[in-house]
């Protein structure tokens, strides 16, 4: 019998003042290691008089699901490339500042004080050096009575941090602008691509299997008053498998493509970094010796990182695979991931490797097959090696 695995026990503690319904200002404490960011909220909904408490915020914040609705905080996380999961989780509510209304009237007003309060609340938060995640934009005019009963729960629990003003110094501020502001807009900038490639163009071939069914029953229908029904239900059927087969080519095909663009999508973020800290780029295929060679001089060892020989070597290679076809990235991608390609397209001495028939090439879904399991695990690596070069905001 297996040995069974003992599990740690997971606390949760939290007031029962929670639970009142009314109009609330909360601040999310949100702590990952040695990073620390904010999100700022309220209680009161924007289309009906309901006021809910702010318990009942913390399972929407943290739902996850495609269909969720009322999640901004997870929504923001997943921007920032934060790992809930891996983070501890701290919430600092103060309220109910206004009790619930009765009408959508006077629900508005109150929603609208509360909405203010967010907005200079996260202001706050900023100037005193912490990163607040999302954008609170508001017109409405702050009621000073509300500022009062906030400000010194604030000032308390939020200590001013330690300074970000930009060194004096040429080589600190290169590394302070590329580590504070370059780095994550990258992080930000992979997480978008990776996104848009895996929850908007792949669902797109969900149902090609239903899809090519349909046809062949389209097909079949066109033929209804045909003397031979049976030769007619098998063309039916062959035009529907090389539909199928079509778009699966053209699905294999974004992928391949789109694990291409990711490669140049690196490169160009590290062409940003080089133009930035003032080197000279003597030759493109040059790029990546380059910085490897020339960033660590100015604080940014990029060398170090562990995702970067994945970027430099096995994904480099898939480009350049999907690019030029055969050849010798093809070969060495070969020699190092088997598993990413097509069988018939490997000859039998492993020295050369035939990409795809007729012409068809990797770009076309032929020979490469990276699946989208794979193209994620290459965007999540590019995500975390940006990720991991960036300078939190730390406590003096």
């Amino acid at each position: 019998m297996p040995q069974l695995k003992q599990q740690d026990a997971v606390r949760m503690e939290f007031s029962g003042r929670l639970l009142e319904r009314g109009f609330w200002l909360y601040v999310w404490k949100i702590s990952t290691g040695a990073q620390i960011v904010l999100y700022v909220g309220r209680t009161g909904d924007s289309s009906s008089p309901n006021a809910g408490s702010p318990f009942t915020r913390i399972g929407q914040h943290l739902d996850f699901r495609p269909n969720a609705r009322g999640n901004a905080m997870a929504r923001q996380l997943k921007k920032a490339g934060i790992d809930p999961a891996r983070c501890r989780f701290e919430m600092i509510a103060v309220g109910p500042l206004r009790p619930e209304e009765a009408t959508m009237d006077t629900h508005k007003a109150s929603r609208d004080a509360l909405a203010a309060l967010e907005q200079t609340a996260a202001q706050f938060l900023k100037d005193r050096g912490y990163r607040v995640l999302g954008q609170h934009h508001n017109r409405k005019a702050l009621n000073p009575d509300d500022w009062r009963q906030v400000e010194p729960t604030l000032q308390r629990e939020f200590p001013p941090r330690g300074s970000l003003q930009m060194p004096q110094h040429d080589a600190d501020r290169n590394e302070w602008i590329s580590r504070t502001i370059m780095a994550p807009e990258f992080v930000t900038q992979a997480q978008y691509y990776r996104d848009a490639v895996l929850s908007r163009l792949l669902p797109t071939f969900d149902a090609i299997e239903i899809e090519s069914n349909a046809h062949a029953e389209t097909l079949f229908q066109q033929c209804a008053n045909t003397d031979d029904p049976a030769t007619a239900a098998e063309w039916a059927w062959d035009e529907a498998i090389a539909h199928y087969m079509s778009l699966t080519s053209a699905k294999q095909s974004i992928l391949n493509l789109a694990t291409s663009g990711l490669y140049h999508i690196f490169e160009q973020q590290i062409t940003s970094i080089l133009r930035h800290v003032g080197v000279h780029l003597e030759k493109e295929k040059d790029l990546l010796k380059q910085a490897e060679r020339v960033l660590p001089g100015h604080g940014i060892e990029i060398g170090k990182q562990p995702s970067w020989s994945v970027l430099c070597g096995e994904l480099r290679l898939a480009a350049n695979t999907v690019k030029h076809g055969a050849g010798g990235s093809a070969v060495e991608l070969f020699r190092i991931r088997p598993d990413l390609f097509r069988q018939s397209a490997i000859r039998e001495d492993d020295t050369r490797v035939s990409l795809g028939e007729s012409g068809a090439g990797p770009m076309l879904g032929a020979g490469l097959l990276i699946s989208a399991a794979q193209f994620d695990l290459y965007a999540t690596t590019l995500i975390d090696f940006w990720g991991s070069l960036v300078i939190e905001r730390r406590e003096c």
